[in-house]
């Protein structure tokens, strides 16, 4: 306080015009062109979190030769820090512990700034080593050891595991994907039909809706780690077991991750069942890209390369083959609760039998809302066009699909009953195929289920 008195005892005197002033509770202050009052109106500005004022009066204090180097690496450190460049902050703070290795606010920066540019392991390290060189019976220790205890507990989350898991009850109209077509195929010139092509009515059923995800990341050094997911998800259906589905994916590998960027390259492991028996399993190459753009938005790039290999040999003789996928997405916070999204995505599918071979380009778009009510409701949608590979003399067509998805997730963490939180989906499906009669259909699904996030 009798720094803040020195510095403002000539409050009533009009500023300079041109130079900075500095600002506190709605007054503003002339600061003397020294070093002593320069330097402590940058301080102040600096813990108020002023920051165009603490650039302004760090360009004038760095044009004094008196100057004090470990309050202009402090500055610089923490304004680097302010607009993203914590490459630039580190280097500051390191040259301020250079000139002083025992100076706590700079040794709890460096810290904070490791932590933020995701180096992990690095950080640790540092608040590990201030708390241990602080007076754990000091009563004015307190709130820096609670500071360090609260990010010491974020990193031990960041390398713990994480994941998610939801079950619930399920409702579907078609569950076997029908298009419940009738052709006549032999009439004569009363229209009397005596041969019919009819597909099955579709199937309404009920069940179980189940899905969990696990990951794991272990820091090594710097920006680099190594890391583990796993993915099941499937649907049960009761009475109807034969449409059963289930989908296990394994991911393990290197991951690289910084405040902006994050990356992951790693084998993987496919495995779907339908109907209770394993239908394929698939090797693979899992790549991922992020890069937040700026605060509010974020860009995100996914490729996989999977080789499919069927279990029963009349599958394999027509399916065996290669997938090659990528996805592309663009998120954007647009503020008051929503975020827009959308993106592109490529698909091609190799396979023995040509016409069943396809490439497939897609587009998604989609938006989240978060009411301060306690409810979070997202709603998507997607439009895929198929081309497959070859003429098919069967079917007297090369086909084509066109694929729409809508789905609508409204969450309700304001509900939430020992850490589950109750959510409702609904999702439509619509496939259109120049081979209608067969592959044409239209889907509705909703599914109510608890999920728990730990």
């Amino acid at each position: 306080m009798d720094r803040e008195r020195e510095l403002l005892k000539d409050e009533d005197r009009p500023p300079v015009t041109g130079r900075p002033v500095l600002t506190i509770d709605g007054k503003t202050y002339h600061v003397e062109r020294t070093a002593n009052a320069l330097g402590q109106a940058l301080y102040l500005s600096l813990q108020r979190q002023q920051w165009s004022d603490a650039q302004a009066f760090l360009t004038e204090y760095l044009a004094l030769p008196d100057r004090d180097l470990l309050l202009v690496h402090y500055a610089q450190g923490a304004l680097a820090r302010v607009r993203g460049d914590l490459d630039q902050a580190q280097a500051e703070y390191r040259e301020l512990l250079g000139l002083r290795p025992d100076f706590l606010p700079g040794r709890l920066e460096l810290a904070r700034v490791l932590f933020e540019d995701a180096q992990e392991r690095e950080a640790e390290e540092a608040f590990a080593e201030i708390l241990a060189s602080i007076d754990a019976g000091d009563p004015k220790t307190a709130g820096v050891r609670k500071t360090i205890e609260a990010y010491r507990s974020a990193l031990e989350q960041r390398s713990g595991w994480n994941g998610t898991f939801s079950f619930g009850p399920t409702w579907t109209d078609n569950v076997n994907r029908t298009s419940a077509s009738r052709t006549c195929l032999v009439s004569d010139s009363s229209r009397f039909c005596y041969y019919e092509r009819a597909l099955p009515d579709a199937i309404r059923a009920s069940g179980l809706d189940f899905d969990a995800s696990a990951q794991k990341r272990i820091p090594l050094a710097g920006h680099h780690g190594v890391y583990v997911r796993s993915l099941l998800y499937g649907k049960q259906y009761r009475d109807y077991g034969e449409y059963n589905e289930t989908t296990l994916i394994t991911q393990a590998g290197y991951s690289y991750r910084t405040a902006r960027h994050q990356a992951a390259l790693a084998p993987s492991f496919e495995v779907y069942q339908w109907g209770n028996d394993t239908l394929y399993g698939a090797w693979g190459l899992h790549g991922e890209w992020s890069y937040m753009l700026t605060p509010r938005s974020l860009i995100k790039l996914e490729g996989d390369y999977k080789d499919l290999r069927y279990r029963q040999e009349l599958y394999a003789k027509n399916f065996d083959g290669s997938n090659r996928s990528v996805y592309a997405t663009y998120f954007h916070e647009v503020g008051a609760g929503w975020t827009l999204f959308g993106g592109l995505d490529f698909v091609d599918s190799e396979a023995k039998e040509d016409t069943n071979a396809y490439l497939q380009k897609g587009v998604r778009l989609g938006a989240s809302l978060q009411l301060p009510s306690g409810f979070i409701g997202t709603l998507f949608a997607s439009y895929r066009h198929r081309d497959y590979g070859a003429y098919s003399p069967l079917f007297e067509a090369r086909r084509e699909d066109d694929e729409q998805n809508y789905t609508l997730i409204v969450k309700a963490p304001r509900w939430q009953v020992a850490g589950f939180v109750p959510s409702i989906t609904y999702r439509y499906n619509k496939v259109k195929s120049n081979v209608d009669w067969l592959y044409s259909y239209d889907r509705n699904d909703v599914s109510l289920k608890m999920e728990y996030t730990f």
